[in-house]
């Protein structure tokens, strides 16, 4: 099927700027800002932005390990393709598996965040529009987008995103001339300010990282980028460090907003975003910045959308996903059924979770489950580039650098990890766990089934790598 243009993706469709948009959509800061912060706070006290600063070293870390691997290959499959070629098209699978499915369940989280935030906007109007119209509106209209073509909705994604983020700086910006509740001072970065010491920042930790969650996203294009193995990397690492230094500063806005003695108020506070901007500045803007994690939102469910569904076509393309995947629209040139499908089963979660338990279930839950998920899906990517990369490498600054780095990645990772899960969080995001577990072991009773079928992917090995360096890999 290699010669069916049925299932070719636009080749050199997208430059710098579009990549850099589906990171930046994947990673939607101004979304993340009004999602995590005060689930944070719970544990880490006044010290979040400590846990964001850390998260911001953990994917600065992983960001090397993965800018090492876009550099070898240019593929849609990203978790799939880089485990994949290291330890063969099974472990592979299970990683694409986990990946894809948890930016696939992330579409209903995202949109649902939007949904519910146009509904509070139009409240303020006094009037009463339910959640879920406009989550079908939403969906209906990422959905159009995506298959209309990745150009377009990608430059969609960025410049909604730009503006949200323009706008929240701006606003935290007042905060801090104005010194916040008590004046600017370094006790956000100090741990003694945590609620449960260093525990507390690992607790936070967890939100650091969902919150960078996503910057990798523009690999996903390697298929559609103009010169893919310089335009990813250079565009993953432009959107993580500008929402790096945007996550730092917000979250230490907002520490000092609340005050450093009054962080309980910012983890009690279901809309910390709209609190701190009354308080500095007036109603009127409040409404602004809910109207931009409306659109932040929506720009991230675009943004995923296009994620998981690539990454699916990446597995479809070595024969471990169903041939309908890979086929694409004859003129748009996008996976128009599985963005269908994936669109479908996010109306589905939506309604089944959202309409039954409620959102908060449906964007805690699932938002914990995915972050989990993501979490297991890096730490196994840090590894596989210890494996293809450093395992071989006798030279002291390379060793520092192709080992080191990736374990600076897995021990932030694990440290995340292992804090959301123990102490057990209360039901129901306890369930968390179990649902990626869950998920997991279908993927892995999938991957047995078709163990036979299929094909490896592969890198392009360097000089200073043999292809010793793959020995799972290749006897696959």
């Amino acid at each position: 099927m290699a010669g069916d243009q049925s299932h070719e993706l636009r080749k050199d469709s997208v430059g710098t700027l579009e990549v850099a948009a589906l990171s930046f959509a994947g990673l939607a800061p101004t979304m993340a800002m009004a999602l995590g912060t005060s689930f944070a706070a719970i544990q880490a006290g006044a010290a979040v932005p400590l846990a964001y600063l850390l998260g911001m070293i953990g994917s600065l870390a992983l960001a090397y390990v993965i800018v090492v691997f876009t550099r070898r290959v240019a593929a849609s499959g990203v978790a799939f393709t880089w485990v994949g070629a290291v330890f063969g098209k099974n472990p592979g699978f299970v990683a694409g598996w986990l990946y894809a499915g948890g930016w696939m369940f992330a579409t209903a989280v995202v949109l649902a965040l939007s949904a519910v935030s146009l509904n509070a906007l139009f409240a303020q109007a006094h009037i009463n529009i339910h959640w879920f119209i406009f989550f079908v509106i939403l969906l209906a209209l990422a959905a159009g987008l995506s298959m209309y073509g990745v150009k377009l909705s990608l430059r969609v994604q960025l410049g909604l995103e730009l503006v949200s983020v323009a706008i929240l700086f701006l606003v935290m910006l007042v905060v801090v001339i104005k010194g916040g509740a008590s004046g600017n001072t370094l006790a956000p970065f100090n741990p003694s300010y945590s609620a449960n010491g260093w525990s507390g920042i690992g607790f936070g930790l967890i939100y650091g990282f969902s919150a960078f969650a996503g910057f990798e996203a523009g690999a996903a294009l390697g298929l559609e980028s103009k010169n893919p193995r310089r335009t990813i990397p250079r565009a993953i690492l432009l959107s993580l460090l500008i929402s790096a230094g945007f996550y730092v500063f917000v979250t230490y806005a907002l520490s000092i907003g609340y005050g450093v003695d009054n962080a309980a108020k910012w983890a009690a506070d279901p809309t910390p975003l709209d609190t701190i901007t009354s308080r500095y500045l007036n109603g009127g803007v409040a409404s602004v910045v809910d109207a931009m994690v409306a659109v932040s939102a929506f720009s991230a469910g675009m943004g995923v959308l296009a994620l998981s569904t690539r990454v699916f076509y990446g597995m479809a393309n070595h024969g471990l996903a169903p041939e309908w995947v890979r086929r694409t629209h004859p003129v748009a040139k996008t996976p128009y059924i599985a963005i269908a499908v994936a669109s479908v089963i996010a109306l589905v979660v939506g309604a089944v979770v959202g309409l039954s338990a409620g959102t908060g279930v449906l964007i805690g839950v699932l938002a914990g489950a995915n972050t989990l998920a993501f979490i297991l899906v890096y730490a196994v990517i840090s590894i596989a580039a210890i494996w293809a990369f450093g395992r071989k490498t006798s030279v002291p600054t390379d060793l520092l650098v192709k080992v080191g780095v990736p374990v600076v990645a897995i021990v932030l990772l694990g440290f995340s990890l292992y804090a959301s899960v123990w102490p057990q969080p209360p039901f129901p995001y306890n369930l968390a766990a179990p649902l990626v577990i869950g998920w997991g072991l279908v993927g892995v009773v999938i991957a047995v089934i078709q163990r036979r079928r299929g094909e490896t992917p592969t890198l392009d090995i360097e000089d200073e790598v043999t292809a010793e360096a793959l020995p799972v890999g290749g006897a696959t």
